[in-house]
């Protein structure tokens, strides 16, 4: 054997393929698995923040649930407290809870009150009158009165079948000393009745008292006892209003689980959350598995290969075959990449210069991205396979990295036998040609391409919402704002160029500064979610405005205060029409008070359960006897049997009711009524019913009912409810949210690709239509919307944004948002009719007679018929006032009214324009007489005596007329021509009525 540099060199070159494949195979193993354990460390933690998420939302749900039973539980307790105060030995417990309709009935059930000594009382639950004296709960109270209600640590009652927590409220005398205490005794079951974790068998729901113990708790179906060692000192309170979650063993059953616990804001009491890791991380386990296993494969692909490659290198410094085994070993790898390979081998010219390549090499993917066989390719030019390359400058590029020797990559969009594909080429110099991979990135293209679209489509929202959002970058000192829309340019006055990246002082006011620097150091001290229900502000032009204000904490990974989120809603429109609401609400109020009807009201089943005192006066009876069926003794015998039989057809229908019977007083003087009702319907469901007794004795004949239904007033929440959706330049439909699928009960997948066309229909389209022409123009379109839908008027906002290319020209789609303001419109509506009524006549308001004087002079010219305007007032009606006070002057200001609309005719408009000033319009009179025989019945109508607060009273009317028969003279004169006769009229010595112009 000869040890030349032959050998040496051949020695070295196999020590160096023995020890750098192995190397290369450790190394491409130790990648795969590092990949893959970061991927499984990705996906664990995505899916316990998901689970996290999902618990402190279930946390949330179920503080707002138990915040809402301890409210009613407070209300309960406030009412038997009250009740008791006021009546003392008089109050009835059973005949209160059985007439408070008003009080949850799952409440009312559990209920106990018990004397100084902590003897029962009263009580609606089996065996709970025993003596208490000795409960934490009792004692809570005989020393102390906080004036709050106690929450007790877990009892098992006498009678009772499980453990509860009593809810109680002390009881005074009145010189404020301890007189006993009420009890409301609630359930462990009833409280953690929590239906969405029923959604987790394992799940566990409980309250955390704020001695660190459990009030009621549960896991699953089965319920713990308040006082479980095992759950005693388990979980430690935490800041007011902070919801934590973690992941902990139940000491239990052991099973670990993601808990998250909110405090409640009014109560001592903590709402714990906590679902099984196990069933939360199920999807992870999944991957996990797969990625295991595709390691495993990946690794012994590798292992496989480099093995491989060891072989053919030994093979290659065998003979001249093993040269050819390793080109086949390449074109096989080249054939197995997921990518396309090519070889080409430069053409040149005489003068040296490259005219074209030749293909020298290519696997199957490459041949299927020309169209082609691989057989049919090799040995073809460039112009003739990829004449395109020629086209769009790639053969420029090919000669460009020929002539630099550097690599090239290159991406461009190609229509392919295959399709239209994005792809990439990475082009390598080689001697006399280029080595090109060939790469379909039109996945990834496409991904690139939706999330500007995605991103295009949020900021066209966030710039569109009719709320101002903000968002300062809180990494820096300066505070710089980063978001700025349309709104809060609106709303402020401020330029968003202003603002932007500038930092937070610079460009702002005052009141914006102080607000913004009192939220940033509140959330760095305790990053949380911060509600400002009410923010006084004055704008650019000098009003006043009001906003709602929600800052949210965004935090990075390691839990720091990274950026803060605003959303603000300028609530002034809507706080004034609160105001002006709660306003009109108490006029109503006080005009059923006084109203000359009597008006009671009754629950589901008929029992009376509220009267006026109008009502008590027909009846001859009190409000306390009137109470559940005791209002039929106040009904004449005779009468008695037809009313309780068409009463007892009432309970559980929706048809009104109209009846005539007598009330016979106890002193024996008869009534005749006039009795209507009406159902009180909410969501199709009759909660009672109302109703009006009129006294007809006088007027039997002409009967008349005065029907009011009553209806809830629905609040609008913290966000306007919008549809909202997407479709594309052909009007497809692109996308929609939820709402959108809830408001037209149908599945996204089922909307999706349908044309507006096809989903509204063609009488729907042809109104919208010329809208979405001018959004497909580039123009942004608001308009609003009436229609009708099974007999009930809706009104809609409609916005339509156009979605522009990333040119800029060419728009490729529409941005729909519709809102519902229907009851905004009725609102307004309602409102408007309120404002014309006077509240203590119920009779038309000066706003309303100037509404309608001018409505019917614009009649009365337009149809050339005469009418007449009465100026009426009551003849020294300050001496009433002064004699026997402004309740008796209000009385006779009703008893007036009341007269007055007896003696005009129906189609008579009357008005009280303040004080004792009324006016009667006349429409369509045939000649002067007609007024003057109605005015001279007014005159004697009121001339019998009044019987007001049980005296009798004397008073006398003076009138002045005018007729207006459609000359150019306005409703001013008209008015003060009937003011001058008046005048007349009292100075002839009143009791008397004048016209004008004179009669001849």
């Amino acid at each position: 054997m000869k040890f030349g540099p032959g050998f040496i060199t051949r020695s070295l070159a196999r020590l160096q393929l023995l020890i750098l494949l192995p190397a290369l195979a450790v190394l491409l193993l130790a990648l795969v698995w590092t990949v893959i354990y970061v991927r499984l460390v990705d996906e664990r933690a995505a899916a316990i923040d998901d689970a996290t998420s999902m618990a402190e939302s279930l946390s949330r749900d179920y503080a707002d649930r138990t915040a809402r039973v301890m409210r009613q539980v407070d209300q309960v307790t406030r009412f038997l407290k009250f009740a008791v105060e006021q009546q003392g030995t008089q109050f009835r417990f059973d005949e209160f809870v059985r007439n408070r309709g008003m009080l949850p009935a799952d409440l009312l059930a559990h209920v106990s009150l018990f004397n100084s000594r902590g003897d029962g009382v009263a009580s609606n639950r089996a065996g709970a009158m025993s003596n208490v004296a000795d409960r934490d709960y009792f004692a809570a109270h005989v020393d102390v009165d906080t004036g709050e209600f106690h929450i007790s640590s877990p009892v098992m009652e006498p009678g009772a079948s499980e453990w509860s927590i009593i809810v109680s409220r002390r009881l005074n005398h009145p010189d404020g000393s301890f007189a006993g205490v009420v009890a409301c005794a609630l359930q462990q079951d009833f409280l953690t009745n929590f239906s969405p974790i029923a959604l987790y068998p394992g799940g566990f729901v409980g309250l955390l008292g704020a001695d660190g113990r459990f009030r009621a708790s549960r896991i699953g179906a089965r319920l713990f006892s308040g006082d479980d060692k095992h759950f005693s000192g388990w979980i430690k309170p935490v800041a007011a209003n902070r919801s934590v979650a973690f992941i902990r063993d139940n000491p239990f059953d052991h099973i670990s689980r993601i808990f998250s616990y909110q405090q409640l804001d009014e109560f001592p009491l903590m709402a714990v959350v906590g679902i099984e890791e196990q069933r939360a991380l199920q999807s992870f386990y999944r991957h996990r598995i797969v990625y295991l296993w595709t390691g495993a494969a990946g690794s012994l692909g590798i292992l496989a290969f480099i093995g491989l490659l060891l072989v053919q290198g030994t093979r290659l410094r065998k003979s001249e075959l093993a040269t050819v085994r390793a080109q086949a070993v390449f074109r096989a790898a080249a054939e197995g990449s997921p990518d396309a390979l090519t070889i080409l081998r430069a053409v040149r010219g005489t003068n040296g210069q490259i005219n074209d390549f030749i293909i020298t090499e290519i696997n199957e993917r490459g041949a299927r991205l020309i169209g082609r066989t691989k057989d049919d390719i090799l040995g073809l030019t460039l112009a003739v396979t990829v004449p395109s390359a020629h086209l769009d400058g790639r053969f420029a590029k090919y000669l460009q990295v020929m002539a630099s020797g550097k690599p090239m990559e290159l991406e461009f969009a190609a229509d392919t036998p295959i399709g239209p594909l994005w792809l990439r080429h990475q082009v390598v110099p080689i001697e006399n040609g280029l080595a090109i991979t060939t790469r379909d990135i039109t996945a990834r293209k496409l991904a690139e391409q939706e999330t500007r679209n995605s991103r295009a489509f949020l900021q066209s929202l966030i710039d569109n919402l009719p709320l101002a959002v903000y968002a300062r970058d809180m990494r820096g000192k300066d505070g710089k704002m980063i978001v700025w829309n349309q709104t809060a340019e609106l709303v402020t006055g401020i330029a968003a160029s202003a603002v932007l990246n500038q930092p937070g002082a610079s460009a702002l006011p005052g009141w914006i500064n102080d607000t913004l620097n009192e939220l940033e150091t509140r959330m760095k001290d305790d990053p949380m979610v911060i509600d400002v229900p009410q923010v006084p502000f004055r704008s650019i032009d000098g009003r006043d405005h009001f906003l709602r204000v929600i800052s949210v904490p965004l935090l990075s990974e390691d839990g720091k205060l990274d950026y803060i989120l605003g959303i603000a809603e300028d609530i002034t429109i809507n706080r004034q029409q609160e105001l002006a609401l709660r306003s009109k609400q108490a006029e109503l109020v006080a005009a059923n008070d006084a109203s000359p009807l009597g008006l009671f009201r009754t629950d589901p089943k008929g029992n009376c359960t509220y009267v006026n005192r109008t009502y008590e006066e027909m009846a001859g009876i009190s409000s306390t006897q009137a109470l559940g069926d005791g209002w039929v003794k106040a009904i004449h015998p005779e009468d008695r049997l037809k009313v309780i039989k068409a009463w007892n057809r009432i309970p559980g229908v929706h048809t009104s009711f109209l009846g005539t019977y007598r009330f016979r007083h106890l002193n024996g003087r008869l009534v005749w009524v006039s009795m209507k009702t009406a159902p009180i319907v909410v969501d199709g469901e009759v909660e009672g019913y109302v109703g009006s007794v009129d006294d007809i004795t006088a007027r039997r004949e002409a009967e008349q009912a005065l029907s009011k239904s009553e209806q809830r007033l629905r609040t609008i929440t913290d966000t306007l409810p919008a549809l909202v959706a997407f479709v594309d330049a052909e009007q497809r439909y692109r996308f929609n949210n939820l709402a959108y699928e809830r408001a037209f009960g149908i599945n996204r997948d089922d909307i999706k690709y349908q044309t507006i066309r096809q989903f509204v229909g063609e009488e729907q389209y042809a109104y919208i239509e010329p809208y979405l022409q001018r959004a497909l123009n580039g123009e942004t379109v608001t308009f609003e919307h009436e229609e009708g839908a099974n007999g009930a008027q809706r009104w809609a906002e409609a916005t339509y944004i156009p979605q522009l290319a990333l040119e800029g020209k060419e728009v490729v789609g529409i941005h729909m948002m519709i809102h519902d303001i229907t009851a905004k419109k009725r609102e307004e509506q309602r409102l408007l009719q309120l404002v014309q009524i006077d509240s203590l006549t119920g009779l038309v308001n000066r706003t309303g007679f100037e509404n309608r004087l001018a409505l019917a002079m614009t009649h009365s010219r337009s149809d050339q018929n005469l009418m007449a305007l009465m100026y009426l007032d009551i003849d020294h009606f300050k001496n009433v006032n002064d004699s026997h006070g402004h309740p008796v002057g209000d009385a006779l200001l009703k008893g007036f009214a009341g007269r007055l609309s007896r003696a005009v005719r129906s189609t008579d408009i009357i008005a009280r324009l303040g004080g004792d000033e009324f006016t009667v319009i006349m429409e369509h009179i045939s000649k002067r007489e007609d007024a003057e025989k109605i005015a001279a019945k007014i005159i004697t109508a009121m001339r019998p005596l009044f019987m007001l607060e049980g005296r009798p009273l004397s008073i006398t009317a003076s009138i002045g007329v005018a007729y207006f028969n459609g000359t150019s003279a306005d409703a001013k004169s008209l008015i003060r021509q009937a003011d001058e006769m008046l005048y007349q009229a009292k100075a002839r010595g009143r009791d008397q009525y004048c016209l004008w112009p004179p009669t001849t």
